[in-house]
């Protein structure tokens, strides 16, 4: 085995582990609340909140805040905009500090840690972003005497809230399901239902999706929850897809309704045939 194929591989599962460390808290000792930030903001504004940090942990452990940038989960169900606009967001990470930024806290101990934002009066993009970065501190790995070629590692779990910052002034929740399709499969004896949504409004939403499938005369046959979505950004969308199986042959109505928690739901339906 090469050198080269060994540090490749001693690479691979370093960065592994980092970034299992990094999206599951549960291997890090701490507990962290809130999860996520957002605010509605105002040019020019300060806002302020804590940031409460428990050590679960069986020793005493040290643990540093910084701002950093925003984590996208983007996948093949993203939808992108159709116009040439960037995909990232401009970051907010700059108007974020700590009060402490490091502390030392001991076993079963909980401690809150103040942070404040400071919009800055020429704010005029319609939504910002950032992230939070709470991480656990680790003395690196020991070097023992008289060997040679050792190099010394450091890991740290790593916790990252989300933070965004919706200017007021452009405010606007809005979503709309730009298609919905129905596609029989004679040969699985399956419907495929795809939902596409869009964000038609200014800041970031969650929606949550449901179908109820109706027979030809109205009866619901089934309900289907296609969960609540990651955060779809401005003039972003999403594709959900599920596959239903019915029982009999007829014509049915498949109805779409998602929710972003404002005051009217979003309804589309679709009709289809088994045969």
């Amino acid at each position: 085995m090469t050198k080269n194929l060994v540090k490749s591989i001693f690479a691979f599962l370093l960065f592994t582990f980092y970034f299992l460390l990094f999206i599951t808290p549960s291997y890090a000792s701490i507990e962290i609340d809130p999860l996520r930030i957002e605010l509605e903001a105002s040019e020019g504004k300060t806002y302020s909140g804590y940031i409460t940090i428990t050590n679960h942990g069986s020793e005493n452990v040290e643990v540093s805040l910084s701002p950093g940038d925003y984590r996208y989960m983007l996948s093949e169900n993203t939808i992108y905009p159709s116009s040439n606009k960037s995909e990232f967001l401009p970051s907010c990470k700059n108007w974020i500090n700590f009060t402490p930024d490091r502390i030392n806290l001991d076993k079963n101990a909980t401690q809150q840690i103040a942070y404040t934002v400071k919009v800055p009066a020429d704010a005029m993009a319609n939504e910002y972003v950032s992230s939070i970065l709470v991480d656990e501190e680790q003395e690196p790995s020991l070097i023992e005497q008289g060997k040679s070629g050792q190099v010394r590692i450091k890991i740290t779990p790593r916790i990252s809230i989300p933070v965004y910052i919706a200017i007021e002034k452009y405010l606007e929740y809005s979503c709309a399901i730009s298609d919905f399709t129905a596609t029989v499969s004679d040969k699985e004896k399956s419907v495929e239902l795809v939902v596409k949504l869009e964000n038609n409004g200014t800041a970031h939403i969650r929606p949550v999706t449901k179908l109820v499938i109706l027979d030809e005369y109205g009866t619901v046959i089934n309900k289907i929850s296609l969960g609540k979505s990651l955060p779809i950004f401005a003039d972003f969308g999403e594709k959900l897809t599920t596959t239903w199986k019915p029982k009999f042959k007829g014509k049915y109505t498949a109805v779409a309704t998602v929710d972003i928690d404002t005051e009217n739901l979003i309804q589309k339906s679709v009709v289809f045939e088994v045969k």
